[in-house]
């Protein structure tokens, strides 16, 4: 649901818990989950058919690969890795959690390459993909060249 500034807010009954889900110990065990054949099926068939339901803009290590291919914009977001942990350590702490950059890095590489190795759908560019490297680059700055590629899918 959308919730304060029009980002999503994730509801579990009555209670929000989008910060408990965005957290290490869930993005670590999503990774790990990820590797698994069966609920990797389920879960594409899940998010399949709800972006069959509309236009929606999705974000994940496989949607442009496996889970909608056919997509009109398909985006692959880059940067340096240590801008990368730079930015999630900054993400870490920001919501009150404390993080130890050096280890922010490693977990973050470590999953990188769980990713990128696994043999059920792994992590990778897909054909017709624009990567967009954003170091150095301000969030409008990312959205502003995102939304040119909707713009001129488009016309």
């Amino acid at each position: 649901e959308p919730g304060p500034g029009g980002c999503l807010t994730v509801r579990l009954g009555d209670e929000d818990v989008t910060d408990r889900i965005r957290g290490e110990a869930v993005s670590a065990a999503a990774s790990i989950v990820a590797g698994h054949a069966s609920v990797r099926a389920l879960l594409v068939t899940r998010q399949q058919a709800i972006l069959g339901s509309g236009d929606w803009v999705a974000d994940g290590r496989d949607i442009t690969t496996r889970v909608c291919p056919t997509a009109d914009v398909k985006v692959f977001l880059t940067a340096d890795p240590a801008e990368r942990a730079r930015r999630r350590h900054a993400e870490i702490v920001a919501r009150g959690d404390a993080a130890d950059a050096v280890e922010v890095a490693a977990d973050m590489a470590e999953r990188d390459l769980r990713d990128t190795t696994r043999e059920v759908d792994p992590m990778r560019v897909a054909a017709g993909t624009t990567e967009i490297d954003t170091t150095g680059l301000t969030i409008q700055a990312v959205v502003d060249r995102i939304a040119d590629l909707v713009d001129r899918a488009s016309r």
